[in-house]
């Protein structure tokens, strides 16, 4: 969306194809999405993840990365 020079296909399910494919193969998934995501809004993400009626065993919180002050 922002270069030419990345060459993007956008597709209606975006990365949920492989969730999809890995659910019940025992793998973990994380989905992360950020808040400045210009070709997948974090609004797109939080939808698709409720549609899945999981159980919240976690509330959400923020997650931060620190910067170690190092340039």
């Amino acid at each position: 969306m922002c270069s030419d020079l990345i060459k993007y296909t956008s597709g209606e399910k975006g990365s949920q194809w492989v969730y999809e494919k890995l659910l019940g193969s025992g793998y973990r998934i994380l989905k992360f999405s950020g808040d400045v995501d210009g070709a997948v809004p974090t609004a797109g993400t939080i939808g698709w993840i409720r549609s899945l009626n999981l159980k919240v065993t976690t509330e959400w919180k923020p997650y931060f990365i620190l910067s170690s002050g190092v340039k």
